[in-house]
């Protein structure tokens, strides 16, 4: 009978410590990718969202609108008046 001193032992220990740096790899990659979706997905919300939009500086009331309106109609209807005269 012929006997090898082979470590199975060893040999055991060596594939399992290989299988679990695998493991630990793969589960950086996932946790990697699932942060980087995490953070797409925000930037996604934030996009679709009024934040930007709805401030207090850019926004005006009706008030403010016609009394421009009504600036600008009343510049319009000077200077065609003008035109008129002038004609």
């Amino acid at each position: 009978m012929v006997k090898n001193n082979v470590d199975l032992r060893g040999e055991r220990e060596g594939r399992d410590r290989n299988e679990r740096n695998t493991q630990k790899e793969v589960q950086r990659d996932l946790k990697a990718k699932e942060k980087d979706e995490a953070k797409r997905k925000e930037e996604a919300s934030k996009l679709r969202s009024y934040d930007n939009v709805m401030k207090s500086e850019n926004m005006t009331t009706n008030e403010v609108i016609s009394k421009a309106y009504l600036m600008d109609a009343n510049v319009t209807f000077y200077c065609f008046a003008d035109w008129l005269r002038f004609r």
